[in-house]
This record gives structure tokens, C-alpha cells and sequence, in this order.
């Protein structure tokens, strides 16, 4: 199976998952539906070939999209980044 490259809002998203956001707050913070959360998480999911949330989350971590936010000292400003538009 080829694994399709994530958009960047979906990697936004997907990221802001795997941290623990629910959909609606992560809809919130990037100003979004939770119902369009959910679609981006579901269309990365199928470009990824899991069909778990906790594939997803265990993705994020072994793929090391949260080393930045291990070592930042603010972690306001990190979601700031990562709710920045992509």
C-alpha cells in the first residue's frame, strides 16, 4: 500500500489529536467545525491506511512530529504555531 503525504491542515489537525484536543476544541482553535475536524482526521487516517485513533496518535509520536513541543518552554506559543494557518 502506498501511504499518501498528509496535507498540511491535516497534519495540523492530526497533530492537535494526538495531543488530546477533542474535535470540537481543536475545531475551536483553528476556527473550524468540529464536524470538518473530524473529515480531515478520517481523510489522514485513510491516506495513512489505519482505521484506529490510536494508530494515529502512536504515528504521530514514533514519526516525531512532537519533538519541537518536548523541548518548548511555552507551550502557548507551540499551539500558536500549530493552529497558524498552513
Amino acid at each position: 500500500m502506498i501511504v499518501e503525504e498528509l496535507s498540511p491542515r491535516e497534519r495540523q489537525i492530526v497533530t492537535l489529536v494526538a495531543l488530546g484536543y477533542t474535535q470540537a476544541e481543536a475545531g475551536e482553535m483553528l476556527g473550524i467545525s468540529p464536524r470538518t475536524i473530524e473529515g480531515a482526521k478520517r481523510r489522514a487516517m485513510d491516506k495513512l491506511g489505519m482505521s484506529r485513533r490510536h494508530q494515529l496518535v502512536r504515528h504521530v509520536f514514533r514519526a516525531g512530529w512532537l519533538d519541537e513541543l518536548r523541548h518548548d518552554p511555552f507551550p502557548d506559543e507551540v499551539i500558536v504555531r500549530l493552529t497558524a494557518d498552513p
